[in-house]
């Protein structure tokens, strides 16, 4: 039976973090060292997402090293943190001004701040609602965005806080249609030290090339997947089963909705590189994690399906 690509849908992958920031607003490096950082560390793509100050990047689309513009804004008197990266296959009246302080009106509702992004040519993702203390049903009643950040290291090195899955499949069980996001957040000045804030969270990007409207549209489509380790060579459907390929690791999950999943694992704790599951005719999603002999893990996003079974 011939098998659907799933991921990835377009020919190369590219690794690249959303999350940045720099001594613009309140990180402790300067723009060109965090670059320079990313650059290092095999990082093809980053975005500048300074608090309320847009970036505009003048490094031109490439097969080597871009930036995404854009920025991370507040919600009113909310602790929510609304990330705008801009989609230039849009066309809008005016797009948000670089470099110049972006002024938020204190009584916006989250759904207000989304759409004004969006109408000057943003895709928008929630950051960490772990941090934020978001209510579970914040996600769900709050419209515009594309996805969430489930993992973000600062968060999770800084207080604990920074794995958000559960808020995920809570929205994804209530009828969201999101993606994951695993990014870095970092502020401090750990860049060098083995265990850093940076290079802790990314998402690698299917994308036929290097350039900021191929990102962002295939971050659009899904086409990506979330990691602080791990690697998701490649998912892959038949009529009724998932099959997904991965690097060297120890586990292999998939979570669906509403039936259980299954966790795929040797007993002999030796590490596999594949892992299949045949699919329910009642399940409205399906995910998968995959966990590696660090722990690591990454998570592809989800499948969802009709009732006939169809990919949707």
């Amino acid at each position: 039976m011939s098998r659907k690509i799933l991921f990835p849908r377009h020919q190369h992958i590219y690794k690249g973090n959303l999350h940045s920031h720099t001594t613009r607003s309140d990180g402790y490096y300067d723009l060109e060292t965090v670059i320079e950082g990313y650059k290092k560390n095999n990082y093809q793509f980053i975005c500048i997402s300074d608090h309320h100050n847009y970036y505009k990047s003048d490094i031109e689309d490439n097969e080597t090293f871009i930036i995404l513009d854009g920025m991370e804004g507040g919600v009113g008197h909310s602790r929510y943190h609304i990330h705008a990266i801009a989609d230039y296959s849009v066309d809008v009246e005016k797009r948000i001004v670089p470099d110049q302080f972006y002024d938020i009106d204190l009584e916006q509702r989250p759904h207000q701040t989304i759409t004004e992004y969006a109408d000057q040519g943003n895709i928008c993702i929630l950051n960490h609602p772990r941090w934020s203390s978001l209510a579970y049903e914040e996600l769900v009643n709050t419209d515009g965005y594309i996805g969430v950040e489930i993992y973000n290291t600062g968060c999770d090195l800084e207080d604990a806080t920074g794995y958000s899955v559960d808020y995920w499949d809570y929205a994804l069980k209530k009828g969201k249609r999101l993606y994951g996001f695993a990014s870095d957040d970092a502020h401090g000045n750990d860049m060098n030290c083995k265990v850093s804030a940076y290079f802790g969270g990314w998402i690698c990007v299917a994308s036929d090339r290097l350039g900021q409207i191929d990102i962002v549209n295939s971050i659009k489509e899904g086409d990506f997947y979330a990691s602080t380790g791990p690697i998701i060579k490649k998912i892959e459907m038949t009529e009724d089963e998932v099959f997904v390929t991965t690097n060297e690791v120890k586990s292999i999950s998939f979570i669906t909705y509403p039936e259980h999943g299954l966790k795929i694992y040797d007993k002999d704790n030796k590490n596999i590189t594949s892992a299949s599951l045949k699919v329910e005719k009642d399940t409205k999603y399906l995910r998968i994690e995959v966990v590696d002999s660090n722990h690591k893990i990454a998570w592809s996003n989800p499948i969802f399906f009709d009732k006939e079974k169809n990919i949707t």
